[in-house]
C-alpha cells in the first residue's frame, strides 16, 4: 500500500523538477565545495539555494507565468537578461563560484538570446549559467552550439526490495 502511494506520488514528478533538483544539487555541490552531487544532503547551502537566498545563485524565468524572457531596459531592470549580465559581471560574495539558473531558457526572446549569447561565449571567470529547457531546439543555433547538454529523464519510483531494506 505505501510503495503504491509513493509510485503515485513519483509519477507526478515532472522533468520541470528533476532538472531544477539537479541544478541546486548542481549550484550547492558547486557552491559548497562538494567533490559529488548530491553526497551532502541536504545542506544550508542547498536550503538557500532552494529559498532563492543564496547570493552566488541568480533565478531568471521564475515566473512561469511569463510567456517570455526579456531583454530588459539596463541592467536595473529586475529579472532580464541585462541585469543577469550585468550580475555575471561582479564578483561571487560567499562562495568561489556564481550559478544563473535559467527556468524555462526556451523563453528568451530573441534580442534577449542574443544579448546573452557574448556572455555565455566568454563567461565571466566562475561563473556558471544553468539554462533548463524542455526541448533545445527552441534555443537559438549558436546558444546549444555554446552548451553542455546534460539530458534528464524522470525514472519511476522502484521500492527497496525488502531483504535490502532491512540490512541498512
Amino acid at each position: 500500500e505505501d510503495a503504491s502511494e509513493m509510485s503515485e506520488l513519483a509519477t507526478e514528478r515532472n522533468s520541470t523538477d528533476i532538472k531544477e533538483e539537479f541544478a541546486v544539487a548542481f549550484a550547492a555541490a558547486l557552491l559548497s565545495g562538494q567533490k559529488k552531487l548530491f553526497s551532502a544532503g541536504d545542506t544550508p547551502v542547498s536550503q538557500r539555494v532552494w529559498k532563492h537566498s543564496h547570493p552566488d545563485v541568480r533565478w531568471l524565468g521564475e515566473d512561469r507565468e511569463e510567456r517570455s524572457i526579456k531583454i530588459g531596459k539596463d541592467f536595473e531592470d529586475p529579472g532580464t537578461v541585462r541585469e543577469i549580465i550585468h550580475w555575471a559581471s561582479m564578483k561571487p560574495h560567499e562562495s568561489s563560484w556564481k550559478v544563473c539558473i535559467v527556468l524555462g531558457a526556451e523563453r528568451l526572446t530573441e534580442d534577449a538570446a542574443n544579448a546573452f549569447l557574448k556572455t555565455l561565449e566568454e563567461p565571466p571567470a566562475h561563473t556558471v549559467f544553468c539554462l533548463l529547457v524542455e526541448n533545445k531546439t527552441h534555443l537559438l543555433e549558436t546558444i546549444q552550439s555554446r552548451s553542455f547538454e546534460i539530458r534528464l529523464t524522470p525514472m519511476p519510483f522502484q521500492p527497496v526490495p525488502k531483504n535490502l531494506a532491512s540490512m541498512t
